[in-house]
């Protein structure tokens, strides 16, 4: 059996790490639905509670949609990742990692929303 620098055995390359990049891919997109959530009460929060009323009364609502936006084209982009793979564009080995970025995009977007819309509502 080889060894590393370290003189431990190597791990076989069938077996799987510790890592799942589609459980990683799953769950950070489920956090960025929790972020998602969270600006979504911030920002309807700071819209239709904090400021006074706009004269136009769409704006109330407008931004509160913009805000679904990142995670509906990610929901989007995931599937057709899938259907590309199913259809054999996309090797199978790639699409979790894939997803896995963009899962990880959606939550950074949502992290840097939240923060704007606690500056933006102060």
């Amino acid at each position: 059996m080889p060894f590393n620098k370290f003189s431990d055995p190597l791990s076989d390359p069938t077996e799987s790490s510790g890592f799942s990049f589609d459980w990683g891919a799953k769950a950070s997109l489920a956090i960025g639905f929790v972020f998602l959530c969270l600006v979504e009460a911030r920002v309807i929060r700071g819209l239709w509670f904090t400021h006074g009323t706009p004269p136009d009364t769409f704006v109330r609502f407008e931004i509160p949609i913009f805000v679904l936006f990142p995670f509906l084209m990610a929901l989007a982009a995931r599937m057709t990742v899938r259907r590309l793979s199913n259809v054999g564009e996309i090797q199978p080995s790639v699409i979790a990692r894939i997803q896995y970025a963009i899962s990880i995009v959606v939550f950074m977007a949502y992290m840097v929303m939240l923060q704007l819309s606690e500056i933006a509502f102060r």
